[in-house]
């Protein structure tokens, strides 16, 4: 699996192309508090999709802050939806001041589904932690899994549908049936573990956290 340091030259203050790539942007998902367009660079949150022509595949970059994005001569505009394509090389982003203060706001606008999203349940939980170090990362986690929404039917999580392939993603404003995140943490349905364990003996797919955790103990 392609990996965003594959595709990135990650820099202190700079992200800069390995191989070529491009980004679709939807002016629509974003209010004007948190997208800026200039004739050179787009201001936004840094929670981008980068698609990968050679691989077929899309690489997903995400901090917890406004970044730059520099635009480049292969920058096109079509009604709202602007594509802008990157070689190899170029500079795709840079913050001029590195230091990165907590952004409670762009957490509480990311969780009520105010901006866009990052669709990648590992990427996600891994930006909110860097928004939020002080929080366990099993309650982030089970905020993320109850995001994370079947496609065919929102009352359904992934998690309990057993993976997270086919899903969309819900803010706190649209859980059905629940009026907060509290609410919404506090039945877990672990009735389902033990049958898919215990009774018809079928592994569990490993939850984002237990994905992490693996990938980490791999490297030791």
């Amino acid at each position: 699996m392609l990996q965003i340091d594959d595709v990135f030259d990650i820099q202190k203050n700079k992200l800069v192309c390995k191989i070529p790539c491009e980004i679709n942007i939807n002016e629509k998902d974003y209010d004007e508090r948190s997208y800026i367009e200039q004739s050179d660079m787009i201001a936004l949150p840094g929670i981008l999709e980068f698609y990968v022509p050679s691989k077929d595949v899309i690489v997903q970059f995400a901090v917890p802050y406004q970044v730059n994005l520099h635009k480049t001569e292969k920058t096109n505009k079509h009604k709202r939806i602007i594509t802008i394509e990157y070689d190899k090389n170029q500079v795709v982003l840079d913050k001029e001041y590195y230091e990165v203060k907590t952004d409670i706001g762009l957490l509480t606008r990311l969780l009520h589904g105010n901006i866009k999203y990052v669709n990648d349940p590992k990427t996600l939980i891994t930006m909110i932690y860097g928004i939020i170090p002080s929080v366990d990362l099993v309650h982030i986690e089970l905020v993320v899994s109850n995001m994370f929404r079947k496609q065919s039917n929102h009352q359904i999580r992934c998690r309990m549908n057993g993976n997270y392939k086919n899903s969309t993603i819900i803010g706190q404003k649209a859980q059905p049936f629940e009026d907060s995140w509290n609410s919404a943490l506090a039945f877990q349905y672990i009735d389902k573990a033990i049958t898919q364990g215990l009774v018809k003996g079928k592994d569990a797919e490993m939850n984002p956290i237990e994905n992490i955790i693996a990938e980490d103990f791999k490297r030791l």
